[in-house]
């Protein structure tokens, strides 16, 4: 089993430590500064469709999750979407703004919500041309 420390990793925002996640896209600037960098990972929950953690940091970083990047995955810190970038090309990343905060991964893919409204009116539509044969059946 992973330790929360290898599932998900903080990289600070110092010029020395970007350099060791590699991004996609250019990130928004965060504020960085002098002090040492302390953080905390703890309550650590590894479910089928989610990922949750408490995350304490100093200052502003970039939390990468070591799970593969993949369309359908959605990240929340504290409770407010925010968007999930490439990193190290193939993991999962975020701007994590400095202090305590409840981050989220959940997987919750747009197809799965087309495919079940699909079956839904699939379904609706077997009863009411089943409705309607038997009523013209009856007749």
């Amino acid at each position: 089993m992973s330790t929360p420390e290898e599932i998900l990793r903080i990289i600070t925002t110092d010029s020395n430590d970007l350099k060791k996640v590699y991004v996609e896209e250019p990130l928004s600037k965060m504020n960085s500064s002098e002090k040492q960098q302390e953080f905390s990972v703890s309550n650590v929950s590894w479910q089928n469709n989610a990922i949750s953690a408490e995350i304490e940091s100093n200052k502003d970083s970039i939390l990468v999750l070591n799970s593969e990047f993949f369309p359908g995955w959605k990240a929340y810190v504290d409770d407010r979407r925010t968007p999930i970038f490439r990193a190290n090309y193939l993991f999962q990343g975020i701007q994590l703004p400095s202090g305590k905060h409840l981050v989220e991964f959940r997987y919750r893919p747009d197809s799965l919500l087309i495919g079940s409204i699909l079956s839904l009116i699939g379904i609706v539509a077997v009863f009411v041309l089943s409705y309607f044969l038997k009523k013209r059946h009856n007749q």
